[in-house]
């Protein structure tokens, strides 16, 4: 265990766990997983604008979860289970894929955010990092305005 990962455990044993008021942000979220490398999709659910009792209807989808096990890079690479919620959803695009999630690209696109978890690799630049685009053919694709997400396990 490193100096800095000691203090770290010391401070949040004195102080609580920092985690229960963290602002669950896109920021933090790639800053805690980075590119969710090995990461599995263990289940999703969306949720639609239609309400039978009223008798509205929207097409847009409101929200979707997406439930994921992956790597938590600040934790010293501990597996973590996180629900991502994602809402004001514009687009949603998912084919079934049973493999893990190798890379993901995070792009602003005016008021809205897009997360593809099957981004095109372009090749990648002198520190290493994979040069990602928007995949057409992606098999999970989300364009949002907002999220949160919860660390469940």
């Amino acid at each position: 265990m490193t100096i800095s990962t000691f203090l770290k455990k010391l401070w949040l044993k004195a102080n609580g766990n920092h985690r229960k008021n963290e602002q669950k942000t896109i920021e933090n979220l790639i800053a805690n997983y980075n590119d969710f490398h090995d990461a599995l999709l263990v289940n999703f659910e969306y949720k639609t604008n239609i309400d039978f009792s009223d008798k509205s209807y929207k097409k847009r989808i409101n929200e979707i979860n997406l439930i994921i096990s992956c790597f938590n890079i600040v934790e010293e690479v501990k597996r973590e289970t996180i629900k991502i919620n994602f809402l004001e959803i514009e687009k949603f695009k998912y084919t079934k894929f049973e493999g893990m999630i190798f890379e993901i690209l995070v792009q602003k696109e005016n008021d809205f955010t897009i997360v593809d978890f099957d981004p095109i690799i372009l090749g990648h630049d002198e520190t290493g990092k994979f040069i990602l685009e928007i995949n057409p053919n992606s098999y999970l694709q989300i364009k949002f305005k907002n999220l949160f997400y919860e660390v469940i396990e």
